[in-house]
């Protein structure tokens, strides 16, 4: 998330108990996601400047913000809370970690070969070597994409903005995924196994907007 606080635990004390409340209506939602950001918006940050995930707009399944009650939650004292579904064109395209398997790395792996050629086999190669025969085909690709990133050439909108992270964007959207979706393996960050990351503006939906009292300083008015 685009916010670079730590967050808290979502445990039921203090303010805890509004948001738990807020979000049970959702909680039977499968495709509804919790955002946590500095400014009441929610979109892709043109000034993105991590190192270790793709650009993109990222979230909570609502069910991990509920039932997590003891893992701090990245961003979660940010003063701006969302509520987000990813449209019905992005559904289709998206990156269910739980559901690709080695076929779906094959097809991509195909069409990487057709973007960079011989540079996606030293990629392979490299990645193959560092993560051994186990790993995971899903794995496989977010690992051999981040690595492609590296010499992959972008436009960014900032200075400060992380090429290597748009790049990195820009790859997985040329593969035709809106996004990945992460329930509980670890793919995105290993210490927040449930999250998910959509790639643009476009492939989201707000369903709503609420104030954090987990936030470590009041919303700026009139922001």
């Amino acid at each position: 998330m685009i916010c670079l606080q730590t967050g808290f635990p979502m445990t039921e004390t203090d303010g805890n108990a509004a948001i738990l409340s807020a979000l049970a209506e959702y909680a039977g939602d499968d495709l509804a996601f919790v955002h946590f950001a500095p400014i009441p918006r929610c979109s892709l940050n043109p000034h993105y400047s991590l190192t270790t995930t793709p650009a993109g707009i990222y979230g909570y399944p609502v069910a991990t913000v509920i039932a997590d009650t003891e893992r701090s939650l990245f961003a979660s004292d940010s003063p701006y809370l969302f509520v987000f579904r990813p449209t019905n064109e992005a559904r289709a395209a998206v990156l269910d970690v739980d559901a690709y398997g080695q076929e779906a790395f094959g097809r991509d792996y195909s069409r990487l070969e057709a973007m960079f050629g011989r540079k996606a086999e030293h990629g392979l190669y490299d990645v193959m070597q560092r993560g051994g025969p186990r790993q995971k085909p899903v794995k496989t690709l977010y690992l051999l994409t981040n690595w492609l990133a590296q010499t992959h050439e972008v436009e960014v909108d900032s200075p400060e903005a992380s090429r290597e992270c748009f790049a990195w964007n820009d790859i997985l959207r040329s593969l035709g995924y809106s996004g990945i979706v992460d329930r509980g393996n670890g793919l995105v960050s290993w210490d927040i196994p449930s999250q998910c990351v959509f790639f643009s503006n476009e492939s989201i939906d707000i369903v709503a907007l609420m104030d954090n009292p987990l936030a470590t300083a009041p919303p700026e008015p009139g922001r």
